[in-house]
């Protein structure tokens, strides 16, 4: 079982927010979305131009709605079965 490398923030950016929460914490927002990727009627992924969660600090690498984070990444870590796709043994080899 692995842990998430402690403030990352590699996959901040790709995971759905529900639409609540982020209308209840834009007051939190470390920049404007540059684009909205829509999950269903109830969830959204408000991204940075370069990919990144608007709700990412990019000083501290911490999430700035923490204590209102998706299910998901309460549990990545957690779960055997949630590799990080950032992480170097999970990335698929390179053919020479």
């Amino acid at each position: 079982m692995f842990r998430c490398k402690e403030n990352c923030g590699e996959c901040c950016g790709i995971v759905p927010i529900d639409k609540i929460i982020v209308k209840l914490c834009e007051h939190k927002a470390q920049v404007n979305a540059t684009e909205i990727i829509a999950f269903g009627e109830d969830e959204i992924v408000p991204m940075t131009e370069d990919f990144f969660c608007i709700f990412l600090n990019r000083t501290t690498k911490k999430c700035e709605i923490y204590e209102f984070r998706p299910e998901v990444c309460r549990q990545y870590g957690e779960i055997r079965a949630l590799k990080c796709p950032y992480d170097p043994r999970f990335m698929p080899k390179k053919v020479k």
